[in-house]
């Protein structure tokens, strides 16, 4: 009643039933957001953190507010998405810097702990297209949604952002910036300072600390940084070929720039587990991630990209771990890590935390047609088949190849229980 709208939704009684069992709740917004406290409590997925008598809630409700602190049910969390900015220049080129500015910024959301927000493969679904800004807020379940445009003329830039309230898809922050192009920095973390305040939420550092550092003084390595991106976030073999290439023209010109270090590393990972020989590249990206941290240490894709090479050509698993839980800590906003650390749990015997580590990463990417792959995957190599038939057969929406794991799930049953599954 206070949403307007059931709280989970499916296209079968199946997918009502599994929403029901483990999605979180959707937040309420506009003026009903008072009592998002009440309902999470009142919908909580334990029956001893639900109210264990009417009165209180009635109490609650009467009161018009949250629970207190002391109450079982979690605290409301503010969520948003950062849409890809649009690119508004002459030049079709520049399409990886408008996407680059809309991942830092993602990025520097993502070390928040008091802001849900939705990674950069969610996000990216509704590039180029025109969307209702209220759509993508509920096929994303986030209360706010970041959107802007760049246009870059020479070493001049022109950035607008909006920060959209999808319960009503009115604005509650706007702004355009007209800066000289060494200022970018600055420009994402007055952005991201902005859309903070917007939200309320606290920041840890200080209100004073920046969100959005620094990398390097150098433009055009930034700029080769910005395209190495790009390129690897597509995963082709081709595409990685020229992520590498990019990666490497930046530290030809700023050697010391552990960014790109960690690129090289990241992409030549990707390269040994989907396309070549792992003897031939792994070497390089252990040195890479060792060179990069070497650099800095709080490089979350170079400790990735070491957990990656300990896992796949030494098999050094306490070494692994080590590595990934790193990364993790530093950006935990990386689905794809947390996906390669929940195998990692589920191949050394801890199913549940494997399991919850790929609820974690479907929660913040649930459009990532890998994300959910790997949650269906982990479902079936720890045994819970049910489970993993329920979420290959919501998966196959996004791609075909969901069918494969459903395959695989439907095999652990045996014939004479899948016989009697709903069709």
């Amino acid at each position: 009643m206070l949403a307007g709208q059931q709280p989970f939704r499916g296209d079968n009684l199946m997918a009502i039933s599994k929403g029901i069992l483990e999605s979180p709740t959707p937040a309420l917004t506009g003026a009903a957001s008072a009592l998002n406290g009440v309902v999470v409590r009142a919908l909580s997925k334990s029956d001893s953190s639900r109210y264990q008598d009417v009165t209180d809630l009635v109490d609650e409700l009467r009161d018009g507010a949250a629970p207190t602190e002391s109450a079982a049910g979690p605290p409301y969390v503010p969520s948003i998405a950062v849409l890809p900015f649009t690119n508004m220049s002459a030049d079709s080129e520049q399409e990886y810097f408008c996407d680059g500015m809309a991942e830092e910024i993602i990025n520097a959301f993502t070390k928040l702990d008091g802001l849900r927000v939705v990674a950069r493969t969610s996000a990216f679904q509704f590039k180029g297209q025109a969307v209702d800004l209220r759509d993508v807020g509920g096929k994303l379940a986030v209360a706010a949604v970041l959107e802007g445009s760049v246009r870059k003329a020479g070493d001049r830039l022109r950035v607008t952002a909006q920060l959209i309230n999808v319960a009503d898809g009115y604005h509650l922050w706007s702004e355009r910036y007209d800066r000289n192009m060494d200022d970018v920095f600055a420009v994402q973390d007055e952005i991201a300072q902005s859309v903070v305040e917007k939200l309320k939420v606290k920041l840890l550092g200080g209100q004073d600390a920046p969100m959005v550092t620094k990398a390097t003084d150098n433009l055009e390595a930034y700029h080769l940084v910005l395209k190495g991106r790009y390129h690897a976030l597509k995963l082709t073999g081709p595409a990685l070929e020229k992520s590498l290439e990019c990666y490497t023209q930046a530290l030809a010109v700023e050697p010391a720039y552990a960014q790109a270090q960690a690129g090289v590393a990241l992409v030549q990972s990707f390269r040994a587990y989907l396309y070549e020989a792992p003897q031939q590249v792994m070497p390089v990206a252990k040195q890479s991630a060792l060179d990069a941290l070497a650099i800095d240490e709080t490089l979350a894709d170079a400790h990735f990209a070491l957990g990656l090479v300990r896992a796949l050509y030494e098999w050094d698993w306490s070494g692994v771990e080590q590595a990934y839980r790193r990364a993790l800590d530093l950006n935990p906003g990386d689905t794809l890590a947390r996906c390669f650390y929940a195998e990692l749990l589920a191949c050394t015997g801890q199913p549940d935390a494997a399991v919850a580590e790929c609820r974690h990463a479907v929660e913040r990417d649930p459009l990532s047609v890998f994300i959910r792959f790997r949650l269906a995957l982990t479902l079936y190599l720890t045994r819970r088949f049910y489970a993993a038939i329920a979420e290959a057969r919501a998966g196959v929406e996004l791609d075909h190849v969901l069918y494969w794991t459903l395959g695989l799930a439907l095999s652990g049953l045996g014939s004479s229980s899948v016989r009697s599954l709903p069709r």
